[in-house]
């Protein structure tokens, strides 16, 4: 690849993270916000509806995202086609769940403890997310964050604004209903978007060979979606049924610290996924995969490496005093994080060799050992137990798609050096934040030094001289 496009790619990794970040940004201001205006009740369905439509969602969009980045190559100069044809599945599925959700309503209502006509409306927004995912991955493809920020920030404006004249007005007796209608809104507009963007790049056509292909791909990535979705959840109704709720809240509330990891792995691997596709598709480029690898790792463990050395007062601004005892389990589950995030770096091979069968069977085994192991040490020790088994298991998680990653491409993607070097800083990083969690000026002393080492290991990985021209070329970018 060119070192043109490579700038390109580099530009458009910061852009996802800044845009990205402010998104996240609006999103915690928001949350007094709600809280204000949303009963306990109201506030308990509103997420209760999220929590099914993640589940929901994968089931009516198939996951047919994940084949994206495949077809450009398997079909090329065709990837508009392609994500046309594969549109219509979503829709199909959409159609069935919309009849049974018509039809068994007011049964289905009772069971899932939520009112008929939102479980119309979880079928619809399930449907209108996975339309936005799956554009999402196709305009990744060119490195076109610019469109892709433009539609999260109208996603989150919109929503939030609608949500609020809503509950203030229409349904001010069913606050919740107004919360769900707002946020189901704004995705129906950004599907009716999407969809005349894809009509006129290519109308809509049944092809059997589009969607042998994408299913072949993306099904086994269903159980894998269904297995994250444990990963991330499952430990928390254990601890609430176990321990209690106040206990599952402080759990829960490091996890809102984690997004902030999470936000800077997702933003860097909708570029990444795409710019390896490339890179393998032309000769000896392995050296070249293998040290911008190292450096999403690195990135990846600085951001942690922050975020610990900082939590106590990360903690005190998003949460208050009441949630400073979540501090003990935030570690392990920034560490957990770490190892969740670094996971996108040779899960990319499994993808590019069309294996996504592993990619499910390694989700799904983390998931079970996660519970078992939660089922074992909650009840002796505590809801910070799960924050260790959930270590343990995304530990056990990275390994495995190491390996895997290693077979399939016959290289590992990852410098072994450098992730040793990054274990050992936020291992570092961790034993300083618990020892001076008093002392601010003590982790911040420390922070300056790990992040002085990190920025040196991203050179030596990267090659000084590309180093420097990836900045000239972010300077040159910020001037403009």
């Amino acid at each position: 690849m060119s070192e043109n496009k490579g700038n390109t790619a580099a530009k458009a990794s910061v852009g996802y993270m800044i845009g990205n970040y402010c998104i996240k940004g609006i999103g915690f201001i928001t949350v007094p916000i709600f809280a204000r205006l949303l009963s306990t009740s109201d506030f308990g369905i509103y997420n209760t509806f999220l929590a099914y439509e993640g589940i929901l969602y994968i089931f009516i969009s198939l996951a047919l995202h994940s084949s994206v980045k495949n077809a450009k190559y398997k079909f090329e100069g065709e990837i508009d086609k392609y994500t046309s044809s594969i549109a219509i599945l979503p829709v199909i599925a959409a159609f069935v769940f919309l009849v049974a959700a018509v039809v068994f309503g007011e049964p289905l209502g009772g069971l899932l403890k939520i009112d008929g006509a939102c479980i119309v409306l979880l079928v619809l927004y399930s449907y209108c997310s996975g339309l936005v995912i799956l554009y999402q991955s196709r305009i990744a493809l060119d490195y076109n964050y610019k469109e892709y920020l433009g539609m999260s920030v109208f996603n989150v404006l919109f929503s939030v604004g609608m949500s609020i004249l809503l509950i203030c007005t229409v349904f001010s007796g069913q606050r919740y209903m107004g919360r769900i209608l707002g946020g189901t809104a704004a995705y129906v507009l950004l599907a009716v978007y999407i969809s005349i963007k894809i009509i006129k790049k290519a109308p809509p056509r049944v092809n059997k060979e589009y969607w042998k292909y994408g299913l072949k791909i993306s099904l086994p990535i269903i159980p894998h979606g269904l297995s994250q979705i444990l990963l991330l959840q499952f430990d928390r109704i254990m601890i609430n049924s176990m321990i209690g709720s106040s206990q599952a809240g402080l759990y829960s509330f490091s996890y809102t610290i984690f997004s902030l990891v999470q936000i800077t792995a997702s933003s860097l691997d909708t570029v990444y996924s795409p710019w390896v596709f490339r890179q393998m598709k032309g000769e000896d480029n392995k050296n070249s995969i293998k040290a911008v690898g190292t450096c999403f790792m690195l990135l990846i463990a600085g951001v942690v490496t922050a975020v610990m050395l900082l939590a106590p007062e990360i903690i005190l601004l998003l949460g208050g005093e009441k949630y400073t005892e979540s501090f003990v389990c935030l570690l392990p589950v920034l560490v957990s994080g770490f190892f969740a995030m670094a996971y996108c770096i040779p899960s990319v091979m499994e993808y590019y060799y069309e294996k996504t069968k592993y990619i499910a069977l390694g989700t799904t085994l983390a998931a079970v050992i996660n519970i078992i192991l939660n089922a074992v040490f909650i009840p002796r020790f505590g809801y910070v137990a799960a924050a260790y088994t959930t270590l343990v298991s995304y530990l056990l998680y990275f390994l495995l798609h190491t390996v895997i990653s290693r077979k399939l491409s016959g290289f590992f993607v990852i410098g072994i050096p450098y992730l040793i070097g990054a274990v050992i800083i936020i291992s570092s990083a961790s034993v300083t934040a618990y020892v001076f969690r008093y002392l601010l000026w003590a982790r911040a002393a420390a922070l300056g030094v790990l992040v002085c080492i990190g920025i040196a290991m991203i050179i030596s990985a990267y090659g000084k001289e590309r180093s420097l021209e990836m900045l000239r070329s972010l300077g040159k970018k910020g001037k403009n």
